[in-house]
């Protein structure tokens, strides 16, 4: 997949969907959390690139037919959190 003008490609962060006590919890738009790391930035991207770790508007996201893979606009992503600090 490419990425095209504004949009940026968002490999979801990978949480446990089973609780301590052994559950095996479902996935909903609920649950899905709002992280993850950029893997491709379209052509008008300025302020993120591949490799960012970002926080976006989990329901601005478009589900792909990747797994765990959202398409949000640039706008969209809150911001770069930054591990290390």
């Amino acid at each position: 997949m490419k990425a095209l003008r504004d949009t940026v490609f968002i490999q979801l962060d990978d949480e446990s969907n089973q609780t301590a006590s052994g559950l095996y919890l479902v996935k909903t738009w609920d649950s899905i959390p709002p992280t993850g790391t950029v893997t491709a930035v379209g052509p008008d991207v300025k302020d993120v690139k591949v490799g960012d770790h970002v926080i976006f508007m989990q329901y601005a996201s478009i589900d792909t037919d990747e797994a765990d893979i959202r398409v949000v606009k640039e706008e969209h992503v809150l911001g770069v959190i930054n591990d290390k600090e």
